[in-house]
């Protein structure tokens, strides 16, 4: 009777019995004496594929495959493992690159801090105050009415001013704000802090400074901030601020310094405009947690780590570097403000340079580990002719009142608040069940497969590095 055919496994497994002494083999059931026969590297390597536990290997390796079946099942094989590795390298990187997720929490607090609120009229200098002053003509040649004119500076001697001080003299004063009411409770222009910005001279509320910041227990507009100001269209005049009439106003942290040319919402003369707010509460994880923020950054012209302060940090060296002076709204000591020849000349073309070089100083600037930001969501209305006809402010006239006066309430639109969180959106155990799931699908390998590889390699290194076993 023929003997039937035997399968690359059970010829693997012959091939390791006839190494072991005394023992009946299940194959040829004789009894065969321990032998220690040599066997090549080669003989080595073919037992070791036909062994280890990795689909394909005993088709290629085994006895009875011809070349046409070792060569599909190389072709297999090789394939299977390009995109095994092409799957791991790709979830390694992905490790690498620190992906985070948001995890996003509703809280109800009792009371939510109240921002500070910066105002901005488009108006940087008064008429009546350059007239007063006798600096009408200086202003009108050193700031044009269009950009395409060139500005006249010959015949000015632009040392014999501070220029601090001179902006704060010719803008507009904070009595120009009629109407304040906090939470139903009268507040005044001494609730305000004069703020230099980059829109010239504004003024803040609940800055903090000298008092508690105010917090809001409840939502609605009553139990917010109501402002009626007047624009003053008739003392508008050349500057820097814009062309508007009306004013620029930014909710913002009472710890970061208000970047109002770029942020803030406008609010325009003869409206009602209402400001809801949404506060977020957002917490990065630091470099030592996976993240990209800085834990104890600190910064050199600021008390707070915030994005916006490190930008105008980053900027004020920037400039400071270029032109050996600062603008109005930068904190750098002991260092001059730009006259407007310096300005015209160095101030404008060099920051347009470093928006171009810098842009967000993302290098110098990292994300916070901590901050409170504010959405703020518009609706306006025009105010009507009935309440302009009955609103008496020092009995001006309705037609001034809509030409001219900005009513603006902001409030909380709930008081609760939405908290964003970062967390690792991968892990070493993510990345490892990747790892073995690539293996697994396409060569039917595991982890033990890698010990088994390592071992093998391991003990053939030990025994002769590659040379006859014996």
């Amino acid at each position: 009777m023929d003997n039937p055919v035997r399968t690359d496994k059970e010829d693997a497994f012959a091939l390791k019995e006839k190494a072991n002494t005394g023992r009946n083999s299940p194959v040829t059931g004789r009894t065969t004496r321990r032998r220690y026969p040599c066997r090549c590297a080669e003989s080595t390597v073919n037992d070791f594929a036909l062994s280890v536990n990795c689909q394909g290997l005993p088709q290629m390796f085994g006895a009875n495959s011809g070349i046409v079946r070792r060569v599909v099942w190389f072709i297999l094989i090789s394939g299977g493992l390009a995109l095994a590795i092409f799957q791991i390298v790709d979830r390694i990187e992905f490790f690498l690159s620190k992906p985070v997720a948001i995890q996003s929490d509703v809280v109800c607090p009792t009371s939510a801090l109240f921002p500070t609120v910066t105002i901005c009229n488009f108006n940087a200098i008064r008429l009546s105050r350059a007239e007063s002053l006798h600096v009408k003509g200086l202003v009108e040649d050193v700031y044009p009415l269009s950009r395409t004119i060139s500005p006249n500076f010959t015949g000015y001697s632009f040392a014999r001013y501070d220029w601090k001080s001179f902006f704060e003299s010719v803008a507009h004063e904070a009595s120009a704000i009629k109407v304040c009411i906090w939470q139903g409770t009268k507040c005044t222009e001494q609730n305000f802090t004069t703020t230099f910005t980059d829109m010239g001279v504004c003024y803040s509320f609940n800055t903090g400074d000298g008092a508690a910041l105010l917090r809001s227990d409840s939502s609605g507009s009553q139990y917010g901030l109501s402002l009626t100001m007047d624009a003053m269209q008739h003392e508008y005049f050349r500057g820097f601020a814009g062309i508007g009439a009306g004013y620029k106003v930014m909710v913002h942290d009472p710890r970061e310094p208000p970047l109002m040319a770029n942020l803030g919402f406008s609010v325009g003369v003869g409206m009602h405009t209402l400001a809801a707010l949404k506060m977020y509460n957002i917490s990065n994880l630091d470099t030592e947690n996976w993240g990209k923020c800085r834990r104890n950054m600190t910064l050199k012209y600021y008390d707070y780590y915030s994005h916006s302060a490190c930008r105008l940090e980053c900027l004020t060296d920037f400039i400071i570097n270029k032109c050996k002076c600062q603008f109005i709204n930068m904190r750098a000591p002991n260092v001059p403000i730009c006259d407007p020849k310096q300005i015209f000349d160095c101030y404008e073309p060099n920051r347009n340079v470093f928006i171009k070089e810098k842009g967000q100083c993302q290098q110098e600037c990292p994300i916070p580990c901590d901050s409170i930001t504010y959405d703020v969501s518009l609706s306006q209305a025009p105010l009507s002719d009935y309440h302009t006809g009955t609103f008496t402010v020092n009995n001006v006239k309705p037609d001034y009142i809509k030409n001219n006066f900005v009513q603006l309430d902001i409030f909380f639109q709930g008081i609760s608040y939405e908290r964003l969180e970062q967390y690792p959106a991968y892990n070493p155990f993510a990345l490892g069940c990747d790892v073995g799931g690539a293996m697994g699908l396409v060569l039917g390998a595991s982890a033990l497969t890698l010990c088994e590889i390592m071992d093998f390699v391991i003990v053939w290194a030990l025994r002769g590095k590659g040379k006859r076993l014996c």
